[in-house]
């Protein structure tokens, strides 16, 4: 178990012009009786400490980060297997896709083809027909950012990797999505379309 620093738990911060050394010495000597209190005379050692904890949020969420994307770049190699395979198989994939990753197919106009049960519970909605048949970039907040992204990919020429979006929900609420896609070939290496895996992101500023 780490040990506790003494910033830990509840603190006072107190700032601004009116705050003197005189006032500094004062607030220290009445807690003077409080041993397991310290003040901080220096503004600057604060923002190092802040610094040092955002530092820190920050490299856990991209530990985790890394984490999801490792689970959903296996899933999509899974997919990519299955396709080779039949059709069945992806759609058994797909159907069984896990809770909290999100599976789609789109064609080469942008519409979804197919959508896993676990993605409609993640973006709130209850039946495929919600999202089937409609274009993807419908349900991403920058949609103009997303149909541009769309057809770049679809020209087969870009390599493909993770990237977070931030997609809508049904109730209007957005969510930040990071997600893993795959091209779609026919029997001559053509794209026609791409199948993308998603969750939601654990970067909070991404």
């Amino acid at each position: 178990m780490s040990e506790k620093s003494p910033l830990d738990g509840p603190a006072v911060l107190v700032v601004g012009r009116g705050v003197t050394d005189d006032l500094v010495r004062r607030i220290q000597k009445a807690m003077a009786a409080l041993p397991e209190v310290q003040v901080v005379g220096d503004f600057r050692v604060v923002r190092e400490q802040l610094k040092m904890l955002l530092n820190s949020m920050q490299s856990e969420e991209q530990v985790l980060q890394d984490k999801i994307i490792v689970r959903m770049q296996d899933y999509a190699a899974k997919l990519e297997q299955a396709r080779k395979e039949g059709r069945e198989k992806v759609d058994a994939l797909i159907e069984g896709a896990p809770e909290g990753i999100g599976v789609h197919e789109i064609d080469n106009q942008k519409v979804i083809l197919r959508v896993s049960p676990s993605e409609l519970r993640l973006l709130g909605y209850r039946n495929k027909a919600d999202m089937v048949g409609k274009p993807v970039w419908k349900f991403v907040v920058m949609q103009e950012t997303a149909q541009r992204s769309i057809d770049k990919k679809m020209t087969g020429s870009l390599e493909l990797k993770p990237f977070v979006r931030t997609y809508a929900r049904a109730d209007g609420t957005p969510i930040r999505l990071v997600i893993v896609d795959r091209f779609i070939t026919d029997s001559q290496g053509i794209v026609v379309g791409i199948c993308s895996v998603i969750a939601e992101s654990a970067l909070s500023g991404a």
